[in-house]
């Protein structure tokens, strides 16, 4: 019904823009008599609640009912366009598709009887949160504002970063039912022109009904290729969005997500944090440590309880390994895999839950619960400290997407090394790599500048070297053809 022309009858019109959003009750309509004797019939549409009133009345109202003459030529509707309305954004259209399309988006609509065109007028009024403070990435120096849900609004703050007229923006709608606007961001001659068709082809053959959340975008970007590593990055930071950019990656930025995808993605970036930029001291340690705590994390279950079960000749033999391997209720893996379990659902569950709650959540979960298990020898005490240092090394890795590589990782290695021992642990970690090291963002090598053997990309890798080199050399991606 929305791809047929304008009619003529403005009644007819009318009817036909209730029926098609199936006489919604708050869709308003303003009719109006334009013109002197003669006058023509007109009609303003739009949608209350998310159209400026206000700016209705004063730029739209008062211009038509000011005119003192009119008639029912197809270039008067054009005339009143151009030469009347007071809005920034007019577009005069003949179909009813872009109609309905603009007062979904908060547009007004003009129709006049007797014409076979209609104007359509930037009113929109959302209702969005104030730029803040980055909830998830939060720094201790630098930038403090994070992005809103609002897509002009995370334009607005990336322009005011990054100052420069080869700053690019493509825009796009993706959704078959509701379209959601997508924006593609890049800096030209810095990003590589391939990848930055690669990315509009992928999002153009996203075939959904709706687009709430940049998840699916993610999918879409990161290849049919499935894998628990993620190979885009999302940040919530202005700064950090600027800094991709002029590294050469793309933003890909979605109305109603408070964040931006990021692309090309290697593994070492989900290691670097905007302090390491803002502040001098652990410019050579805090990456290490980081990396530390990625290898502790998802690491020590496994080791702990391969070593308890099948390695015990490793351990002290003196009274230290008898109390290692004193009895509990029931066997070492299940005590590992309990607790892995619950800290992972008080974890989630802190999410969720009110901020009132979670400090009570905390205490029932970690002091109660721990205390319990030990008195009634349900868990062994060293088990308890494991998996608790487990998940305290996690932590400075939860945030940019990585928190689940992170806990699959983790299970799996546990299983691997809890069941089957170090040797198979070993090769399992081998294998990893190797599997890693096979994946591509964009067809950038995921374990880029390392597989590939790059050195000249070390400064801000591993260590964050001179600002002054970071920022003035060319940051080059070791990308092939993708064969994705």
């Amino acid at each position: 019904m929305t791809k047929k022309n304008i009619a003529k009858s403005l009644k007819e019109n009318i009817e036909i823009f209730q029926k098609t959003l199936d006489y919604v009750s708050d869709l308003r309509i303003r009719i109006l008599k334009i013109g002197s004797k003669p006058y023509i019939d007109g009609a303003i549409l739009y949608i209350d609640g998310i159209a400026d009133t206000e700016k209705i009345q004063e730029y739209l109202v008062v211009p038509l009912l000011s005119l003192n003459s009119a008639n029912d030529d197809e270039a008067f509707i054009d005339e009143i366009a151009y030469r009347h309305i007071k809005t920034a954004d007019v577009d005069v259209v003949e179909s009813f598709q872009p109609l309905i399309d603009g007062v979904l988006l908060g547009k007004a609509v003009i129709l006049l009887d007797h014409n076979t065109k209609g104007i359509v007028t930037e009113t929109a009024q959302w209702k969005e949160r104030i730029v803040a403070e980055a909830v998830n990435e939060r720094a201790y120096r630098g930038p403090l504002i994070g992005c809103t849900e609002k897509l002009k609004t995370n334009l607005n703050l990336i322009r005011s970063l990054v100052k420069t007229p080869k700053l690019c923006i493509r825009s796009m709608k993706v959704g078959i039912l509701s379209k959601t606007d997508v924006s593609i961001v890049y800096i030209r001659d810095i990003a590589t022109e391939k990848n930055v068709t690669e990315v509009m082809n992928r999002i153009q053959r996203i075939n959904v009904k709706y687009l709430l959340e940049a998840r699916i975008i993610e999918d879409y970007i990161e290849g049919k290729r499935k894998t628990f590593f993620p190979l885009s990055l999302s940040t919530e930071r202005p700064d950090s969005i600027g800094a991709a950019l002029y590294d050469g990656r793309i933003a890909i930025l979605v109305d109603g997500t408070p964040e931006a995808i990021l692309v090309p993605t290697v593994f070492w970036q989900f290691f670097q944090f905007p302090d390491d930029y803002y502040g001098k001291f652990g410019r050579f340690i805090t990456r290490p440590l980081r990396f530390l705590c990625f290898l502790t994390t998802i690491y020590l279950p496994g080791l702990y309880t391969a070593i308890m079960r099948f390695h015990k000749d490793v351990l002290p033999a003196n009274d230290l390994k008898s109390s290692l391997l004193a009895h509990t209720l029931i066997p070492i893996w299940a005590e590992v895999l309990i607790l892995l379990i619950l800290l992972h659902i008080i974890n989630d569950a802190s999410f969720r839950l009110p901020k009132s709650t979670v400090f009570s959540l905390s205490i029932l979960g970690t002091i109660i619960v721990g205390d319990a298990a030990l008195s009634s020898k349900f868990v062994h005490p060293l088990s308890l400290f494991i998996v608790g240092v487990c998940f305290i090394t996690g932590y400075p890795l939860v945030n940019r997407g990585f928190l689940s590589a992170v806990i699959a990782l983790r299970f799996l290695l546990f299983f691997i090394g809890g069941f089957l021992g170090l040797s198979c642990l070993g090769i399992v970690s081998l294998l990893l790599i190797i599997y890693a090291a096979s994946l591509k963002s964009l067809g950038v090598p995921y374990l880029a500048p390392l597989i590939p053997f790059h050195p000249n990309e070390w400064k801000d890798t591993f260590y964050r070297g001179n600002l002054d080199d970071i920022t003035n050399s060319p940051h080059t991606f070791p990308s092939k053809e993708n064969k994705e």
